[in-house]
């Protein structure tokens, strides 16, 4: 009898430690690729390289999450996500969206470091998210970092967010609203919110973000920068089609530095084959300098779905700028190396050119 309480304390002791573990959930996502690629540029002259053959880590990442019942019908919620590198690329730990919150019957609170809604909002319409042809190409700034016309980013996971996402309601309805809280820094603080809907085989997105700038910038400087993305996207059968929609309204808070960007998407699933082509293109007006400022990318693709958690893909992007843009076509979430070698080669903007990258990645989720 003492033997068997004994055992049965030595179980209770062990297995104290293992429930209080039990709501925390290890995940994660491999996805790496090799790449070859040219800038489009002219300038490959020693040590500068114009084309390239580069292995990638493609926003790799790992986390923990977990949840705890408070009662009443209130639950608190976290997460502690970080980049990791596989052959290339950066590690950050706690680089991606970590939070703590609350949950219950009226939505979810989060606060910590989150995507903003106005980024949730292109993402949901990217069919190459990750991969060569992101749409973060043309949509994230107006220019990239290389040309004269880089623009403040409008693809953000600010440190210090605090953000309410509501339950779904009026048949497919919900709300998700961030603000950005200030760091005692200039232009540091914004808020940003989505609409969407889903119901059937429709999905539909509208979002709104707005950054505090510091008004005193001088000339033709604003107190604001003003951005607004649309999407729709319409599954029948074993069909994804998406449209796509951005404009954004004195970026860097510099008056009339405005640009538009759309889009469409397409994807056909076969098995376990997913065939897809999307193409984007810009319409700026860089404070006046109305020509040679836009970029048009097409991406196509075949992803090969091993399982739900394994994918093998081929994917091929170009970007055709304008003179005065350099626009590129590996960014975004992908690792960028081709846009990387540009800026080198053309640090000043004295070139522009059309870059074009072809892909062989592998996915895997855990």
């Amino acid at each position: 009898m003492n033997k068997t309480l004994i055992a049965m304390a030595v179980a209770g002791v062990m297995a104290a430690p293992m429930a209080a573990q039990a709501d925390a959930t290890v995940y994660g996502k491999i996805h790496v690729s090799i790449d070859s690629g040219d800038t489009g540029l002219n300038n490959d002259l020693p040590p500068n390289k114009a084309s390239g053959l580069f292995w990638q880590s493609n926003s790799s990442r790992v986390g923990v999450k977990g949840s705890e019942d408070l009662g009443g019908g209130l639950t608190a919620v976290w997460q502690f996500e970080s980049n990791a590198s596989f052959g290339s690329g950066s590690t950050s730990f706690g680089g991606r969206n970590s939070y703590l919150g609350l949950k219950g019957g009226w939505g979810e609170v989060r606060g910590g470091k989150h995507d903003t809604p106005f980024k949730g909002t292109g993402r949901k319409f990217d069919l190459f998210g990750d991969q060569v042809g992101d749409t973060r190409n043309l949509i994230q700034r107006l220019g990239s970092s290389i040309s004269a016309f880089g623009g403040e980013s409008w693809d953000n996971r600010p440190d210090n967010v605090v953000a309410y996402m509501t339950p779904t309601f009026g048949g497919g309805f919900k709300i998700f609203a961030a603000y950005v809280m200030d760091d005692a820094t200039e232009d540091s603080t914004g808020l940003s919110i989505e609409g969407s809907w889903k119901s059937g085989n429709w999905l539909a997105a509208l979002a709104y973000e707005t950054h505090d700038q510091d008004s005193t910038a001088g000339p033709g400087s604003t107190s604001s920068s003003d951005g607004m993305r649309a999407g729709l996207q319409w599954s029948p059968g074993a069909w994804k089609l998406n449209a796509f929609y951005q404009t954004i309204a004195d970026s860097d808070g510099l008056q009339g530095f405005d640009g538009d960007a759309y889009g469409l998407g397409a994807a056909y699933k076969m098995g376990k084959n997913v065939f897809k082509a999307q193409a984007f293109a810009t319409s700026n007006d860089f404070g006046g300098v109305t020509t040679d400022v836009d970029a048009t990318m097409f991406a196509v693709g075949w992803d090969y779905n091993f399982s739900k958690r394994t994918t093998a893909y081929i994917a091929y992007a170009q970007t055709s700028n304008d003179a005065n843009v350099y626009y590129c076509a590996d960014a975004g979430g992908h690792g960028a190396e081709v846009c990387g070698q540009a800026e080198q080669i053309e640090p000043a903007n004295t070139e522009t050119g059309d870059p074009a990258v072809v892909s062989f990645g592998m996915i895997h989720k855990f």
